[in-house]
């Protein structure tokens, strides 16, 4: 998903899966026409495409780009025209889905928000920390943020190009073609990648790891 001026980040994103980790293109799902979709898109996607779609044996991988907004405690998803809540997301999209091998990537300033909001008496529609660790809990679940909760996302897409430069970089420094590629493995390159940038970007932040979850997301044998 990419989102305003980050709808490329989406493009690039997916090119990896395709291109490095041999997915199928009809596998991908880049939802970042114009200025990207709005949250009625997104919602169709999970509900009559993906839902329906994907088994318990399957991996899905979540990529998002674009900006995030807090209201009231309440981290939201910038769409276009309107907010995607991460409720929605969660309730609606991820949890609906019957694979417990989840993959979350979010490129947005305050990411690492997502799971660290607490509200107070808060009312039924409104997710916190104690509903995202809740979510989490279940074993396979794991989550990229491109920040540390209260910091700001990395300008210029680096904390993007980082994640998929240690793709890269995995698949093709393995001559003998048969190294796998794992979160727990892409995140600890993203890390290394991003403290070597000579602009000194804030690190990205980890969550959800237990020891389900540094299972295979490709390469893809490919008959």
């Amino acid at each position: 998903i990419g989102v305003d001026n980050c709808t490329n980040n989406a493009t690039l994103v997916s090119g990896a899966f395709i291109n490095e980790l041999n997915y199928s293109p009809n596998n991908v799902h880049i939802l970042n026409e114009g200025d990207g979709p709005t949250a009625d898109e997104v919602l169709d996607t999970f509900i009559n495409v993906l839902i329906p779609k994907i088994n318990e044996k399957d991996t899905l991988i979540v990529y998002y780009s674009g900006q995030s907004c807090s209201v009231s405690e309440q981290f939201k998803f910038c769409t276009k025209g309107a907010y995607l809540s991460h409720k929605d997301f969660i309730t609606k999209c991820i949890n609906k889905v019957k694979t417990q091998r989840v993959v979350i990537v979010i490129d947005v300033c305050y990411s690492g928000d997502f799971n660290t909001s607490k509200s107070k008496d808060k009312p039924g529609r409104v997710v916190d920390a104690g509903d995202i660790t809740a979510f989490l809990k279940p074993s396979g679940k794991i989550c990229f943020f491109a920040s540390q909760a209260k910091e700001i996302a990395p300008g210029s897409s680096a904390f993007t190009h980082a994640f998929v430069k240690s793709i890269e970089k995995i698949v093709r420094d393995n001559e003998e073609g048969l190294l796998s590629v794992s979160p727990l493995e892409t995140f600890a390159k993203l890390t290394k990648i991003m403290k070597n940038d000579k602009d000194n970007p804030p690190l990205p932040r980890l969550c959800g790891v237990d020891e389900y979850t540094d299972f295979d997301i490709g390469p893809i044998a490919v008959d």
